[in-house]
Order: structure tokens, then sequence, then C-alpha cells
């Protein structure tokens, strides 16, 4: 019976325990995005919702090629840009904790749905934490980019 408590309590422990997203598996998936580029995301982004709001902060990327790098809020940014799909792993502190899918919108934003710790459409996702994600670009590079 003394054998069987710590037992019980470990199997409790690590049943409870959120699954984890390596590394490699989500650059691997964002390596099989591979359309050729048809958006540039490049510049400095902004969450739509405040970050105190349930929002995801800003930052910038940088876009060389189909490559994405940079920030958000709190995380660090690699994404891929895939066709007018923009792919991105949301990591710190070497955890992934968000992979996410952006389109462009009429509006000039990106929009779409970044998955808690696994990736788009895979079985983990079913049970995994869906946040909507919308960003638009600063009102500074907006007009930068209006200019002719």
């Amino acid at each position: 019976m003394r054998c069987a408590l710590p037992a019980l309590s470990l199997l409790l422990f690590t049943g409870c325990m959120a699954p984890q997203l390596d590394t490699k598996t989500a650059l691997t998936w964002l390596d099989s995005a591979d359309q050729a580029p048809a958006i540039d995301v490049g510049g400095h982004w902004e969450s739509v919702r405040p970050f105190m709001a349930g929002g995801w902060g800003s930052g910038d990327w940088v876009q060389s090629g189909a490559r994405v790098m940079g920030s958000l809020g709190l995380y660090n940014v690699e994404g891929r840009v895939s066709g007018r799909k923009l792919y991105l792993v949301l990591s710190s502190m070497r955890r992934v904790h968000y992979t996410a899918v952006l389109e462009p919108a009429a509006d000039g934003s990106l929009q779409g749905l970044a998955t808690g710790k696994a990736l788009p459409d895979s079985p983990e996702s079913r049970t995994a934490e869906h946040c909507p994600m919308a960003l638009q670009r600063s009102q500074g590079e907006v007009q930068a980019n209006q200019k002719p």
C-alpha cells in the first residue's frame, strides 16, 4: 500500500500535465508551408485588442523571402509566408506556446487562429486551447506603405 500512493501521485501528476509541442516538430511544420510568398508581412504589427484585454501585444517582424522572424508581445516569432497565408510559431524560454495560421483581411489586417501547444489540424489540436488572433500594421507603417 505504501508504494501505491507515490505511484498514484505520479500518475495523477503526469496525467494532468499539458502536452508540449517540441521546437523541432514546430519548425518542420513551418517548413512544410512551401508555396512562394504572395504577401509582405515585414514591419511593426499590433494586436487589434489591447494586451491587457487578452490581445497579443505588438512586435516587429523581418521577412526575408518566405521566412519571418521577430517578436510579438512576450513571444519570439518564427514564421513562413506560403502563398497568402502566414504560418507562425510563438515561443519563449525555448518552449513553443502557440502555432498560428493567419490570412490578410480586406482591411489589411492579419487574422486567424492560434493553437496552444499543438499544430493546427493535428489530433492534439482538438483538445488544445484556441485563441483568435487579429493583428494590424501600426499607423505609421500603413501610411508609409500607401505613399507612391
